[in-house]
């Protein structure tokens, strides 16, 4: 009858959202969090290897780049090559 009403007078009639199944799926996550959360926290002690040394090894190497063009042509270094070449190196 209230609807009747609002139409008579020309009203539009108010949009409003269901809240109540967005309240369920919030309690719902919070519970499964607090439930498993006790569960992420135990583990296993495992033993680590322990290094020889303080020093990281270094690198004497100079990285290499291979590039190809829209031609494919293959360079390495800025150098072109063809594919045999590239095997080599």
């Amino acid at each position: 009858m209230l609807r009747r009403r609002r139409r008579l007078r020309g009203e539009k009639p108010k949009a409003s959202i269901d809240m109540n199944s967005l309240i369920d799926l919030t309690f719902l996550l919070l519970v499964t969090f607090i439930v498993t959360l006790p569960a992420l926290e135990q583990g296993i002690s495992i033993m680590l290897p322990q290094a020889k040394t303080d020093e990281l090894p270094t690198k004497n190497k100079k990285a290499n780049t291979v590039t190809v063009d829209k031609d494919n042509v293959i360079y390495l270094n800025d150098r072109p090559l063809t594919i045999e070449e590239l095997e080599r190196e």
